[in-house]
């Protein structure tokens, strides 16, 4: 008895903590309060909607949970599960909207005996909600899609032992790079860019620490769900299991707990590029590439490479740059330069085509300014 008052005190402490954070997420769309994201109007209190979205939708199938245990929700449970619908709905996260409709069919697949015709009707339409989600948001989708296929990539090469503790981070651009030198015509260019997350914690997990990791992580998930036990609310805490292990297959809710040490190398690489001299840069840069590789750094650590008349690793640092990220005309732009600078006409006029002819994801004034003066040397030459 002590331990379902116990149960019972901790999922309502996560259903209040739903309510205010789905009232803060109301407030912030309709502008009463800011968001903590530039370029979200909703984020709760967190720093963006996605962890916002997981975070409302475990509260959303413990208050269905809640409910369903009186087998009736009544006007105040009714109220309650609308205002963290809402909430959830503001987030636009369809990992959130996923997880949720997981939980929460977990919790009805004991109460409502459903015929296999039926059984057979509900998969349709759920295979067909997922196709409208993938189609809702297709850049962002296909983004991830080309995330995982990269990381797949990294398992394939040491699936037993993985890359270890930032393993992932520290390699993924590499591969990236890779997918795009193999195949420089994929309609993924214009949806890639740095990629700070797998957006599936299973493969990050298999990636970073083998098999062997992804083997005790998963059992002890299947562990937690399958569990028995006589607590009134221990299915309830089951079915919020099932809705954490959804969303971690679309975002990166362990993440979250993480430390920020690859950010941080990230940060202190850019002040010592603009602020320390070559030699002492090139060393900061360097090491920042082994923990958090990006396009910019590789631009950068070209620019240091220019300084000191090392054009070959200049050209290299700029063509890996060009690789990871072939939408962004930057890194281009800056290897037709070291050609045209170094006297290397042939190259610098096939990389100058390239460049007039290339999809680019974000045209501003920067992007268009460089493209004059590309086309101003092409006819010149």
């Amino acid at each position: 008895m002590k331990n379902n008052k116990y149960y019972k005190y901790q999922l309502g402490i996560i259903v209040l903590s739903g309510i205010v954070e789905s009232i803060i997420a109301i407030l912030q769309r309709f502008s009463f309060l800011e968001s903590n994201h530039s370029l979200f109007s909703v984020t709760g209190t967190f720093a963006n909607p996605g962890p916002l979205g997981g975070f409302l939708a475990i509260c959303l199938v413990v208050s269905v949970g809640l409910y369903i245990g009186r087998n009736s929700f009544g006007l105040i449970g009714t109220l309650v599960c609308l205002i963290i619908f809402v909430g959830l709905l503001l987030t636009d996260s369809r990992a959130g909207w996923i997880a949720a409709m997981s939980g929460i069919l977990f919790l009805l697949k004991n109460k409502i005996h459903l015929s296999w015709k039926r059984k057979c009707m509900l998969s349709m339409v759920l295979l067909f909600v997922c196709v409208v989600m993938y189609l809702h948001k297709k850049v962002s989708a296909d983004g991830r899609l080309l995330i995982w296929y990269c990381t797949m990539d990294m398992i394939a090469d040491k699936p037993f032992l993985g890359y270890g503790s930032n393993g992932w981070i520290a390699n993924y651009m590499y591969y990236q790079a890779k997918f795009f030198e193999e195949h420089p015509n994929s309609d993924y260019a214009m949806v890639a860019d740095n990629a700070a997350y797998p957006y599936n914690e299973f493969l990050w997990i298999w990636t970073e620490y083998g098999i062997i990791g992804l083997v005790l992580v998963v059992g002890l998930i299947y562990w937690g769900i399958a569990y028995k036990s006589h607590n009134r609310y221990a299915y309830t805490f089951r079915a919020t299991l099932v809705c954490f292990t959804v969303f971690a297959c679309f975002s990166y809710p362990f993440h979250l707990l993480l430390s920020d040490t690859p950010q941080r190398m990230d940060i202190a690489a850019q002040n010592s590029f603009m602020n320390d001299p070559p030699e002492k840069a090139l060393e900061v840069m360097e090491e920042a590439a082994k923990i958090i590789p990006t396009c910019e750094l590789f631009c950068d650590m070209g620019d240091t490479y220019r300084k000191l008349n090392q054009y070959k690793k200049a050209e290299q640092c700029y063509q890996l740059a060009t690789n990871m990220i072939p939408s962004r005309i930057t890194p281009k732009y800056k290897l037709f330069v070291l050609y045209k600078d170094s006297g290397d006409s042939l190259s610098a006029v096939k990389i100058a085509n390239e460049i007039m002819t290339m999809k680019i994801k974000i045209e501003g004034s920067h992007a268009l300014k460089m493209k004059g003066l590309v086309r101003m040397y092409l006819l010149e030459h």
